[in-house]
């Protein structure tokens, strides 16, 4: 699925992706950044591993994707640790492989290299398996391996803490009841403070230098605590689970079906919530902990319930132990739905490819091919086509608005009447024609895109 999502419509790189691109090869020019483009948060762990990829093989939009592949990889093994422990071997694997087949939005979410989702995943699920070692020690037991625990987890969420606030939409619930569990260490969490500073090392250099400016919450919402949380479990976790789709969020089998879909899973859990604590409160505590984001407020995409999707995975591999052949069928049968559900994703991506630029943006070698030919090598965009223009071809495209890296804007600024380039019938070109009109310039159509080159 990952290999028909990355040769298909929806492999295309989308603006975000290209800009955690362009960090890596910025890197690879001995020009690193301690945060993503524009922003005072969200750490480049994703860039600076996806720059040895870039180094092998250009400027390949696949090799960018792939590092995200490999992320979830990762992920899964750690998937596999925490089920074992929580559950039993089998149980363990069938989480494994669950969160690697299931579902679509997840599946597909796995191929987006959005700056800073691949190490947070990672990094979330490692805190969880640390806690899990934590509380299944007795309260009487070595005193080394609960210290040497301690300091793991302090290190593991302070790079957490540099990385993305997303990453304590999980670790937090987990981290709560650990300390509930084991109060008896209440006195030894000071040893975390130095790990955690360590691991959060970079953020600290800059906030330290910046005046705390990360703290800032660069978010605004009209909604409200209670607006974002409804929408993170009535439509969020429904996508991740492969009952609504991506974007639409259409019903994939009808309500009454979700209801009695997700109404299993709660009987099931709960019946073995003497095993299930960890999955459960990580369920429950994800979404409440998530909609004090403003950021929350957008459930279009699996973005923000990325991470719990590891979470749903190790509670039906618990789940499917209590039948050999579900441990067998449960995995298939969601692989099934996932293959039905990448191909109807793929048709939404290809019908509305003007509406979402971040599902299955048009390619963009035409519009490439026409600034070659007119001689064109700095211009401007619109932001969800200007760094896709950048990586993936020898011009230099700055956005109209929403800049996120000065050099780039800089070198727009010092051209000489730089065409601009927009997707047809967006907001920005219509925008861009009200502002400046249309006689100063001559428009060219490329099918999907409109080019003004100023006469």
């Amino acid at each position: 699925m990952r290999i028909r999502i990355l040769t298909g419509p929806l492999g295309e790189l989308d603006a975000d992706e290209a800009v955690t691109a362009l960090m890596a090869e910025r890197m690879l020019d001995g020009k690193p950044a301690l945060f993503y483009w524009g922003q005072q948060y969200g750490g480049t762990i994703d860039s600076i591993l996806t720059a040895p990829a870039l180094a092998v093989t250009g400027s390949a939009v696949w090799a960018a994707k792939a590092v995200m592949i490999a992320f979830q990889l990762v992920a899964c093994l750690v998937v596999w640790r925490i089920g074992r422990r929580i559950y039993d071997e089998r149980a363990g694997l069938v989480a494994a492989a669950v969160f690697w087949v299931f579902s679509p939005a997840v599946v597909w979410w796995s191929t987006k290299t959005r700056g800073f989702y691949g190490a947070s995943l990672v990094l979330s699920l490692l805190a969880i398996l640390l806690v899990v070692r934590l509380v299944q020690r007795p309260a009487n037991s070595e005193e080394r391996a609960d210290r040497n625990d301690l300091l793991a987890i302090g290190f593991v969420v302070g790079i957490a803490w540099w990385t993305s606030p997303i990453a304590f939409f999980s670790i937090g619930p987990a981290v709560l009841v650990g300390l509930v569990q084991r109060r008896n260490l209440w006195p030894d969490l000071r040893i975390t403070i130095i790990p955690f500073v360590l691991g959060g090392i970079p953020w600290w250099v800059f906030n330290l230098l910046k005046g705390f400016s990360s703290l800032e919450t660069p978010a605004e919402t009209t909604t409200s605590y209670w607006d974002r949380l409804e929408g993170l479990v009535t439509v969020m976790v429904p996508m991740l689970t492969g009952l609504r789709q991506p974007f639409s969020a259409d019903w994939v089998l009808g309500t009454a079906v979700a209801a009695v879909v997700l109404s299993a899973v709660v009987v099931a859990a709960w019946r073995l919530r003497d095993r299930s604590w960890v999955p459960v409160v990580v369920i429950v505590g994800y979404p409440l902990v998530a909609a004090v984001s403003a950021t929350s407020e957008y459930v279009g995409e699996p973005r923000y319930g990325y991470l719990l999707a590891p979470i749903i995975a190790l509670l039906v591999g618990g789940v499917s132990t209590r039948s050999p052949i579900a441990s067998a069928l449960v995995p298939v049968a969601l692989f099934m739905t996932t293959v039905f559900g990448v191909g109807a994703l793929t048709d939404l991506g290809v019908e509305r490819r003007l509406d979402n630029y971040d599902l299955a943006p048009p390619d963009t070698a035409p519009l490439i091919n026409e600034l070659e030919a007119q001689g064109v090598d700095v211009l401007y965009a619109e932001y969800w086509l200007a760094y896709r223009i950048t990586f993936e071809s020898d011009l230099i495209a700055a956005p109209t608005s929403s800049s996120r890296d000065q050099k780039i804007l800089e070198v727009a600024l010092a051209a000489d009447r730089p065409p601009v380039a927009f997707y047809r019938d967006s907001e920005s070109l219509h925008e861009f024609v009200r502002v400046f009109g249309t006689d100063p310039f001559e428009r060219v159509d490329l099918d999907y895109f409109v080019v003004f080159i100023p006469r």
